[in-house]
């Protein structure tokens, strides 16, 4: 309907509906920062289109929408009392690789497994971390829409070894840096938190549908122990949550199978990184949610992790990365929760062989994505390297020793051999920003020629994790409605905005600038691929985006876009950009004037681009 349109831009051009257009097609004229010069932007949904003029997408958009649309939350006072598991290998700080398997029980308490590994397959474990306490559901959230706040309590947290050199690091940083411990032994449970024993007998602990807490001997210490800081572990996940059911459309449902609705449970965001572990405040909820175990027929891993003790963790099988290959259309695969309380859905197409791309951020109030704030816009260049392998060192010194350690050497010569590959056929790439403008300029002759002689070396693609830096060109904002429209000195809402202010919408980018972030291909259960981002100094990733279609390897029309607006925008004449090299130099000079005196400025508006991507 024109009315759903106008809401959701995601279905605006799906409709008729000239009003609801304004999202995606309107005609924007701003002075140029410096002489009189006018610029002329036409929507980007129109001119960053490539020529074939077909997009493979609106399917896939239709049925994202359709989904979210049937979300029903579960607000009764028994939601939580189920099992809940993890959907894959999750990362967390550190990086730390778990998998997760909570129970909350009828009355309040709750068993928590949190399964640690040494590597991102979650095939090798190294402990298993048991947490016993109580939980207690609040009031809806003010922080963020949608989601309900909580009180808990730990009374006890136990560490189990599964292997005698993870006991040994465990006794020996604890008796370091915590308290003296008795000697860890593998498969041993040891205390390193727990209450005054007195304080948690109470007959709630032996009721018939509690955990069996009495199985775990209490260290019969009168002192409390607590190490948990020590050992960066931290339960802050359940002091908000949400607990919704996903109906399934059953035409996409395969033939035969019993799975009509699935139940997730969505926790607080965690810290990023271990520099916020004990500063991090959540304003969104998780990218990665947990499953209620009897709605997870079609989850591949999930039995495994039923059948898992805290002597017994799940192992799943190893997998191979996948070849860095971004060139495609992008969407989310639901309504996501991002940062300040916000719900977005984004949209990403990436054009490998001109090395440019473009991007859509959607902002609502809802968790189903129904009440339209604002959209922003962008489009650039991009620059892709093989990652650099990170680990923070506490947990490598930690856990460095968990298999034979003659076993890394020759890794690490492959991983130098490999490292040699990507050098080389990334030793002509252009990290920085004013470089790879002047490289789009010039119509990315340089990058054919590289590309060209690079055939050869096709095996070496880059595999797993690497670096993208998303140098933002041009961008603008749509407000949606009137608040933002007066922050942001806008006419009316559904109008674009070049220019705006600083502050003004809550996630926000400037261009030009630069997102520095972290990118992997992966395959998702339906055989989906998968595109996951995160911010470059995160651990964590963002909900990952899925593929809905290809992309030619080159758009043109774009790319000439491009060149117009940054060379009107910094007040060159369109003749002057050329290929010859006076021209050239003129523009790459100023390019980084404007660069270096906006430096310090070009920084998303009260952002962390773990918001943006």
């Amino acid at each position: 309907t024109r009315e759903a349109a106008a809401n959701d831009p995601w279905l605006a051009r799906e409709s008729g509906d000239c009003n609801a257009r304004l999202h995606h097609r309107s005609a924007v004229t701003s002075q140029a920062e410096r002489g009189a010069t006018v610029r002329t932007g036409i929507s980007h949904a129109t001119t960053w289109r490539s020529e074939n003029g077909e997009d493979q997408c609106e399917a896939a958009i239709k049925k994202v929408v359709r989904e979210d649309r049937a979300i029903i939350e579960d607000d009764s006072p028994t939601r939580l009392r189920y099992a809940w598991s993890s959907q894959e290998c999750e990362v967390r700080a550190g990086p730390e690789y778990i998998i997760r398997k909570y129970t909350f029980f009828e009355n309040g308490t709750f068993l928590l497994l949190r399964y640690h590994y040494a590597e991102e397959s979650c095939s090798i474990a190294t402990h298993t971390v048991v947490g016993r306490g109580s939980i207690q559901l609040g009031l809806p959230s003010t922080l963020i829409p949608g989601a309900t706040e909580t009180k808990f309590h730990l009374d006890v947290v136990h560490i189990v070894p599964l292997n005698r050199q993870i006991a040994n690091k465990f006794g020996h940083r604890l008796n370091v840096t915590c308290s003296l411990q008795p000697k860890w032994r593998p498969y041993v449970a040891q205390p390193v938190y727990e209450r005054l024993h007195r304080q948690f007998e109470s007959p709630s602990w032996y009721g018939p549908r509690y955990n069996s807490l009495q199985s775990y001997p209490s260290s019969k210490k009168e002192k409390a122990i607590d190490c948990l800081e020590t050992l960066g572990i931290e339960f802050d996940e359940l002091s908000i949550l949400r607990v919704q059911r996903k109906e399934f459309d059953q035409k996409y449902v395969a033939p035969g199978s019993i799975l009509k609705s699935r139940v997730e449970l969505a926790l607080a965001n965690v810290p990023p990184n271990v520099q916020s572990r004990w500063i991090h405040r959540a304003t969104s909820l998780q990218s990665t949610v947990l499953i209620r175990m009897d709605t997870t027929s079609e989850c591949p891993i999930c039995g495994s992790i039923f059948r898992g003790t805290e002597y017994n963790p799940p192992l799943l099988h190893e997998v191979a990365p996948l070849p860095a290959l971004l060139g495609g259309s992008w969407i989310s695969s639901q309504c996501e929760s991002v940062k300040g309380g916000l719900w977005s859905r984004r949209r990403v197409k990436i054009y490998s062989g001109d090395k440019l791309w473009t991007g859509r951020w959607d902002y609502h109030l809802d968790p189903r994505c129904m009440i339209f704030s604002y959209s922003i816009t962008a489009a650039g260049s991009y620059v892709q390297r093989a990652g650099r392998y990170k680990r923070d060192k506490d947990s490598t010194k930690l856990f460095q020793l968990s298999w034979n350690p003659s076993m890394d050497k020759p890794k690490d010569r492959s991983r130098r051999s490999m490292d040699g590959a990507y050098r080389h056929l990334f030793r002509n790439a252009r990290p920085s920003m004013v470089e790879s403008f002047a490289t789009m300029l010039r119509g990315n002759k340089k990058h054919e020629e590289i590309a060209a002689g690079a055939q050869a070396y096709s095996s070496g693609t880059p595999s797993g994790t690497t670096e993208l830096d998303l140098h933002v060109a041009e961008s603008v904002l749509v407000p949606g409605d009137v608040s933002i429209v007066d922050r942001c000195a806008g006419k009316e809402a559904g109008k674009p905005l070049t220019l705006w202010p600083s502050n003004c919408v809550p996630l926000a980018i400037e261009a030009p600038s630069t997102l520095r972030l972290r990118a992997k291909i992966g395959v998702s259960w339906s055989g989906q691929y998968i595109l996951r981002l995160s911010p470059r100094d995160d651990d964590i990733w963002d909900m990952p985006l899925r593929q809905c279609g290809s992309t030619d390897s080159r758009n043109p029309r774009l790319r000439i876009y491009l060149r117009k607006s940054l060379g009107l925008k910094y007040g060159l004449a369109s003749s002057a950009i050329s290929i010859d090299r006076t021209s050239l130099y003129l523009t790459i000079f100023v390019l980084s004037l404007h660069y270096f005196y906006r430096t310090t400025s070009f920084v998303l508006t009260n952002l962390h681009p773990s918001t943006i991507m």
